[in-house]
């Protein structure tokens, strides 16, 4: 459990948030942040999104990759009703890994939504998830 939770890392520092507001011509404009005072909360904590991870990830035994240690970075945005979307790879490992990684990724639970300032915003978050297969 302990290597589980040292292996998968938040980078929370590397968040991007998006609130929009409407203005006088009847679009959107989109605010970017830095930080906001309350982050996106996963229903079961932090522990739980990572027994989640572990849990669905599958790597295709016949992929050959059998012994391995690789790094993913995942990008995704939890938006104003908790929904996690636009899951993206960062920085990639494998194609067979990346993979695996996304696909567990998007099978996520909504999260209770950020917060700034009273109103509700997007973030977007990047985790690095470090796929240990020994």
């Amino acid at each position: 459990m302990k290597h589980l939770i040292l292996s998968l890392i938040f980078v929370l520092g590397f968040f991007q948030c998006h609130l929009k507001a409407q203005n006088n011509h009847e679009h959107d404009e989109v605010m970017h942040f830095t930080s906001v005072e309350y982050l996106p909360e996963y229903p079961d904590g932090w522990d739980g999104l990572f027994n989640f991870i572990k849990s669905e990830i599958e790597i295709p035994p016949e992929s050959n990759q059998t012994e391995i240690e690789a790094r993913v970075f995942v990008s995704f945005v939890i938006d104003k009703l908790g929904k996690p979307n636009a899951f993206k790879i960062e920085q990639s490992a494998t194609q067979i890994i990346d993979d695996a990684v996304l696909k567990a990724f998007k099978k996520m639970k909504d999260w209770k939504p950020a917060q700034d300032h009273g109103h509700v915003v997007d973030v977007r978050l990047i985790l690095p998830y470090k796929v240990d297969l020994q």
